[in-house]
């Protein structure tokens, strides 16, 4: 027998795996309720029946092991005690004798032997010692609060939980609730496909299950609860039915009516993935990503303003959509699985509603291309947006000013698809930023080259070489500025700020020459 009953420590929770008996637990918890439940209801559920047993088990454990210590108590010889001053170590009373202590009350030694061999000498029968009041307890009982666990360790639990119900496949999932499968009410192929009718006729949604199930004349049934979870499980498991409700509602939309920029990444926002090591940035370049690019790095901690102000590229000001990432994340709705949600952006200057939907696994939320367009909008137009509203409605502010005659860097498509760059005065009506913006006169020729361009696949050092080249052009001392390059490589090709700091560190045609200015080597600028 070990020398101490089994310890339950903070990593017992930190890495608690769900076993079969607790999933039991729950799957019988589900048939007696009858009522589909939360995650959170569940996890406090199944702890509390956890807590129970293990504290079942070192109750068990102490009484095996032997009783605890106490000075004030009497001992027989061969009697097991566990000693909590000395590591909760077990050892067996050999021998008890008077004790011979003039200035104290008559009392007893007991000589006890641990397991290692070692005997020592120790009180008994003693009223007054100051062990006779320590709260010591076993190890481990410290840990067996469900109330503290549950405030400690809600995270890895919790993710724990549901990794666990989703291998289960007795248990089914839909907007945050969770049920037995076999208790699902009967929701047949007619039902689903009337739902798409109804949804059709709405213009494909979207709609709330209660709204479906007046319409699918089911409301009379039985437990409305389960009713509506049901409905939600079968719509769920048909591809023809999208779920596009923010955390918390569930509303349902038909996938064939979906905007083409919400089933489909547009092309302008697509690119390879390249692999990109930071380490070797500057704190500059970290910022610039931080603040400009659509995908953060991994780790970049942002705070989490209530409006953020950023700069339109021409990938996002072409497909009318805005970058999801570590800056803008929070300003727009969330869901708890919906990969796609629809919402409404709201122009802060006309109050007008513009259909908005928040694309998740894509980072991006589309819908802003007609309102880019009727603002006079340009990349490099700088815009604000401000975080979702109760309803879940996001203002957008255009910050528009009187119209005037700048001269910006402009992109001229020639006869082959090449673009190349100029001066030229362009009518501006937004605030823009000068390194970032880049004026488009022929869109179609624009596309065009796009779409060739995609084809031929240029590989992104040349993409990035041929843009270095003519922004050269344009500069008498014969720099560049990062910020420029990213901003206007991306009218012709879709490339992360973070790949265009990778080349420009790790290309020997270039050369850093301060700041974020870089030079192209006298021999590769000319053509």
């Amino acid at each position: 027998m070990s020398s101490a009953p089994i310890s339950i420590d903070s990593n017992f929770w930190l890495t608690y795996q769900f076993s079969t008996e607790d999933l039991d637990f729950i799957k019988n918890t589900l048939f007696e309720l009858e009522t589909p439940q939360s995650i959170e209801v569940l996890l406090r559920l199944t702890i509390e029946k956890r807590v129970a047993i293990e504290k079942k088990h070192l109750s068990s454990s102490k009484s095996n092991a032997g009783r605890l210590y106490l000075p004030q108590d009497t001992h027989t010889p061969g009697e097991f005690l566990i000693f909590s001053r000395h590591n909760w170590e077990r050892g067996q009373v050999k021998s008890i004798r008077p004790a011979n202590n003039p200035g104290m009350s008559p009392f007893q030694v007991i000589d006890v032997e641990f397991e290692n061999g070692l005997i020592r000498s120790f009180a008994s029968y003693l009223p007054e010692h100051e062990l006779n009041n320590s709260q010591d307890t076993l190890p481990g009982m410290e840990y067996l609060d469900a109330k503290k666990i549950l405030q400690d360790f809600t995270t890895p639990l919790t993710n724990n939980l549901v990794a666990a119900m989703e291998q289960d496949e007795d248990l089914v999932t839909v907007a945050a609730l969770w049920f037995h499968r076999s208790l699902l009410m009967d929701i047949n192929v007619g039902h689903l496909n009337l739902a798409e009718a109804i949804l059709d006729m709405a213009g494909g949604g979207p709609l709330t299950t209660a709204n479906l199930i007046d319409q699918l004349d089911l409301k009379g049934m039985a437990n409305q609860v389960l009713l509506e979870f049901s409905l939600n499980q079968a719509l769920h498991d048909d591809s023809r039915f999208d779920e596009v409700g923010p955390a918390g509602e569930v509303l349902w939309f038909l996938e064939k009516l979906e905007p083409e920029d919400v089933r489909k990444t547009p092309s302008y926002l697509q690119y390879p993935e390249e692999e990109v090591d930071g380490s070797g940035f500057s704190v500059q370049m970290m910022r610039a990503i931080s603040q400009l690019d659509d995908d953060c790095f991994d780790g970049t901690e942002v705070k989490e303003e209530k409006e953020v102000t950023l700069v339109l590229t021409f990938p996002h000001w072409r497909a009318g959509t805005l970058p999801l990432n570590c800056r803008t994340d929070h300003l727009f709705p969330t869901s708890f699985e919906s990969p796609r949600i629809k919402f409404e952006f709201i122009d802060q200057d006309t109050k007008t509603l513009i259909p908005g939907w928040v694309v998740r696994p894509h980072h991006y939320v589309a819908g802003l291309r007609k309102w880019y367009l009727d603002n006079g909008l340009l990349p490099g137009s700088v815009l604000t947006i401000y975080q979702a509203d109760p309803d879940g409605k996001v203002l957008v502010n255009a910050n528009k000013r009187r119209p005037a005659k700048e001269w910006v860097r402009t992109a001229l498509v020639g006869a082959d698809g090449g673009v190349v760059l100029a001066l030229l005065k362009q009518q501006i009506n937004t605030q823009y930023d000068e390194q970032m913006t880049t004026a488009i006169p022929d869109i179609d020729a624009l596309d065009r080259s796009w779409s060739q361009g995609s084809k031929s696949r240029q590989a992104t050092d040349q993409a990035i070489l041929h843009i270095a080249r003519e922004l050269t052009k344009l500069n008498p001392q014969g720099n560049l500025h990062a910020i420029e390059l990213f901003a206007t490589v991306n009218v012709i090709r879709r490339i992360p700020l973070a790949v265009i700091f990778k080349h420009l560190v790790q290309d020997p045609q270039f050369t850093h020459v301060g700041d974020l200015y870089f030079r192209l080597n006298e021999e590769t600028s000319q053509e």
